[in-house]
């Protein structure tokens, strides 16, 4: 909330509408360096957020998080989850920014859509992949 209006309030200031579209990369960028930033500290986020959605779920899904949640190749995997997702949030963000401040605006609005739902799609769709891989081995 507090970039959003940090966001809003510097494009009132300065009068630049391509403010507004950079916005969006910044708050990505954030959760990107969040997620890389909780890596190095030891501590996963996308560990923390699976442990959340368990303890929701109840019942069997949580015991069974419980049970296999430490074991090595799940640990590995709570760090290349977080670690994969920080990466490819922070190369979205900054590749949406250069696009912002270097192409025409109606092209900048439309191209940093699209390259945020192809980034979503290809980080889902690796994340899937490597689930089923995962579970097969």
């Amino acid at each position: 909330m507090l970039l959003f209006g940090l966001g809003l309030g510097l494009s009132f200031l300065t009068g630049d509408p391509r403010l507004l579209l950079a916005k969006e990369s910044v708050t990505t960028f954030c959760a990107g360096v969040a997620l890389v930033g909780s890596c190095a500290l030891g501590r996963p986020l996308v560990y923390y957020a699976a442990r959340r959605f368990a303890q929701s779920a109840g019942g069997d899904q949580q015991r069974e998080f419980e049970a296999t949640a430490h074991n090595a190749p799940r640990r590995r995997r709570w760090y290349q989850l977080t670690l994969v997702w920080g990466v490819g949030l922070i190369a979205d963000s900054v590749l949406r920014i250069v696009g912002v401040y270097t192409l025409p605006f109606d092209t900048a609005a439309s191209w940093s859509q699209v390259l945020m739902i192809v980034a979503f799609a290809g980080l889902i769709g690796w994340t899937l992949l490597t689930k089923r891989r995962a579970e097969r081995a």
